[in-house]
């Protein structure tokens, strides 16, 4: 597996399909690496943010986590997270009932989080169970495939060897 890693929260369910579909374009888009991605990356789908998430960030050096997220505005809105906002957010974020904040947590506490993390949300729409993404949310996929790829590539660039112990969040 790359030590770059796109990882994809979802369910089968409407909107929280989100995260499946840009691993689904990842791999489509790219199949110069084991699973798809643009600056030499892996790009995995998870049905349940717990331990999954845990076991898919340890030993990477950067990682994008994309979920959908619930209670924070306009659907399709694209968000940027930090650590201390998913803490904060007392659950609401995401629509698991062991979210992305507590594995994320959990991961830190462990010393599995990767150096470079950067997490992604995109808001739901009020139907966000239906069977198929909204139209809203599916508009986002193309400019989330764009952005991790740019960061991706400006992190490789910038860190090659990686050399420090320093974690960043952007």
């Amino acid at each position: 597996m790359s030590n770059w890693r796109v990882l994809g929260i979802g369910s089968p369910f409407g909107d929280d399909q989100l995260g499946w579909r840009l691993v689904s374009v990842f791999q489509s888009l790219d199949k110069t690496t084991e699973s798809g991605g643009g600056a030499q990356c892996s790009a995995l789908a998870l049905d349940r943010p717990g331990s999954g998430l845990i076991q898919a960030l340890a030993g990477a050096r950067g990682a994008v986590v994309v979920d959908a997220l619930k209670n924070m505005g306009q659907p399709g809105r694209i968000h940027r997270l930090m650590m201390a906002d998913l803490t904060q957010a007392n659950g609401c974020f995401s629509s698991h009932s062991f979210g992305v904040a507590e594995a994320l947590a959990l991961a830190d506490e462990l010393e599995l989080l990767p150096r470079h993390l950067l997490i992604l949300g995109v808001e739901m729409s009020e139907s966000a169970l239906c069977e198929d993404v909204s139209p809203a949310v599916a508009a986002a996929i193309p400019e989330l495939y764009v952005l991790i790829n740019e960061t991706l590539t400006a992190w490789r660039s910038r860190w090659p060897g990686l050399n420090s112990e320093v974690k960043t969040c952007v």
